[in-house]
């Protein structure tokens, strides 16, 4: 249950870096 949380945590994290890079 944890680990999918973390796992969760870094897609979200991953993807608002890739949104980021789109933008600039």
């Amino acid at each position: 249950m944890y680990r999918d949380l973390v796992f969760l945590l870094y897609v979200i994290l991953i993807l608002s870096n890739v949104l980021a890079y789109g933008n600039i």
